[in-house]
């Protein structure tokens, strides 16, 4: 939208991002966090566009999809996969631990993995699993653990273009699977992020995005059971 008005776009982001950001539209040069800038006229923060744009609820641009994945690397974990006789559900349950919030936005594989259905493969997006998780997902068959310290944030998101549909907590996977307009089911914390609202199981920014919210603070099991029924829905229609 910036773009339209005539503009000329840096945007500055972590360098591990640029691969997603390198063919978004609108943008003429990407700059991570420690690279010098060049020359600019304005800033502003990505968050703040919306009250730049005096954005209401009705007027949020929720024309999806916005990112776009290497056809090559989509092609490279297709054949990498292989074909599954079962749908593809992309999968996340935690955040980074490194984030103030990560104690309330993320569960523990432990007490959901009761509710993964055999109906479905599930793919891990997660790339760095604890020795705890890795032994758990690995007696779990029909959890797959493709991810590993070699892949980048590019690859989980290929994943969720491969997949049928991506279930995922209030991390980056939530917003990528919203930005490539991936079928998915969002798992939120009692007390969510403002974008998410409240009492509400749609999001106005990511229109193919269900959601699905704790009743109670840090209660996941809940949560997953909603979403287990909902797959269940779904895919037994």
């Amino acid at each position: 939208m910036v773009s339209d008005l005539g503009a000329r776009i840096v945007v500055e982001a972590p360098v591990s991002l640029h691969p997603l950001l390198v063919a978004l539209p609108g943008i003429d040069r990407l700059v991570g966090k420690d690279e010098t800038l060049p020359p600019f006229d304005l800033h502003c923060p990505l968050m703040s566009l919306p009250l730049a744009f005096r954005t209401t609820v009705e007027t949020i641009p929720a024309s999806t999809p916005y990112l776009t994945i290497s056809p090559d690397l989509v092609h490279r974990w297709s054949k990498r996969l292989g074909t599954s006789a079962k749908p593809r559900v992309a999968f996340a349950w935690r955040g980074n631990p490194n984030n103030s919030n990560d104690h309330n936005r993320s569960a523990r594989l432990a007490d959901i993995a009761q509710y993964l259905s055999p109906q479905f493969d599930w793919l891990c997006l997660h790339h760095d699993l604890t020795d705890p998780e890795m032994e758990l997902a690995g007696s779990i068959d029909h959890l797959k653990t493709p991810l590993d310290g070699d892949t980048g944030i590019e690859d989980a998101a290929a994943l969720c273009a491969i997949s049928d549909l991506v279930v995922t907590v209030d991390t980056s996977f939530v917003h990528i699977a919203g930005a490539l307009a991936k079928t998915s089911l969002a798992m939120l914390l009692f007390t969510p992020d403002h974008r998410w609202m409240m009492e509400r199981s749609d999001s106005p920014w990511y229109p193919a995005m269900t959601l699905f919210r704790q009743n109670q603070s840090r209660d996941w099991g809940r949560v997953m059971q909603d979403v287990a029924a909902e797959l269940r829905r779904r895919f037994d229609a």
